[in-house]
């Protein structure tokens, strides 16, 4: 995508964002740690009650892997009953299928994920494959969801400012002296009543891991057609890339363009 695409994407949708308009590239290495859609429908409460025989063969082509589990829900009340989760992997195990009676998660780890395209063909093939059986036509809510570690900077994070962008980082390192860990969560509008949420920080020392900063960021929307899902992904990830090189510093945007960017 170009320069100009990517402008173009900005100014159709949403004046919100501001960022300076930069060329996508592909990187030998970056930060990406995880990258997740998650699709939400009206709770189908069959899934309660029996395991997804017909989703099991829908996917089995690309997701051949079955591993049950349980979740727990949280509530102010307390603990309600455990909560089916019914998990297909693909043969790499480094894509996964998440399916609850309420929603379905595709995750992919960031080594695994070639280009967005790629992804989106996964997508695609899930959504075909899987909304028969969950007898819906739309979804209640449809995000998109990048979580990058960044890491390289000194143990003592006296660096951090030029790894991350000083504007998200401004109080470390000034007045404010040393930081043990910090977390911030910005939340905001984006296109026809869709929206982002932003969370970053820089995670505590350890002996056993180097530290890093973790910018996460879930683009979503509620109420969306099924045939809508592909098109609205592209918009959010159209969006994604000027936002994620503007929050880093110079030393991370040199690390992904010399081959060198690293998770620790």
């Amino acid at each position: 995508m170009t320069g100009e695409d990517t402008l173009e994407r900005q100014g159709s949708h949403s004046s919100l964002f501001k960022f300076p308009i930069v060329e996508r590239k592909v990187f030998k290495n970056n930060f990406l740690k995880d990258v997740i859609v998650e699709l939400r429908f009206p709770t189908f409460l069959r899934l309660k009650e029996s395991e997804p025989v017909g989703i099991s063969e829908a996917i089995r082509s690309q997701f051949p892997i079955y591993d049950p589990s349980q979740q727990m829900q949280m509530t102010p009340l307390g603990t309600t009953d455990r909560q089916p989760v019914y998990r297909f992997l693909n043969r790499k195990q480094d894509k996964a299928v998440e399916i609850t009676a309420s929603h379905l998660v595709l995750s992919c780890k960031g080594i695994a994920y070639m280009s967005f395209d790629d992804f989106l063909e996964t997508i695609e093939f899930l959504v075909k494959a899987c909304t028969p059986h969950l007898e819906t036509d739309f979804f209640t809510r449809v995000g998109l969801r990048y979580v990058n570690f960044v890491g390289g900077m000194q143990s003592n994070g006296t660096d951090l400012k030029a790894w991350i962008n000083q504007e998200l980082v401004a109080p470390v390192g000034g007045e404010i002296g040393s930081v043990h860990s910090a977390w911030t969560e910005l939340a905001g509008p984006l296109m026809d009543g869709a929206g982002y949420t932003f969370r970053y920080g820089l995670s505590p020392p350890s002996e056993s891991q180097n530290r890093q900063f973790v910018l996460d960021w879930d683009y979503n929307k509620q109420s969306v057609e099924v045939g809508d899902c592909a098109k609205l992904l592209s918009e959010f990830h159209g969006l994604h890339y000027p936002f994620f090189w503007w929050s880093l510093g110079e030393k991370a945007k040199e690390a992904l363009e010399n081959g060198t960017a690293k998770i620790h």
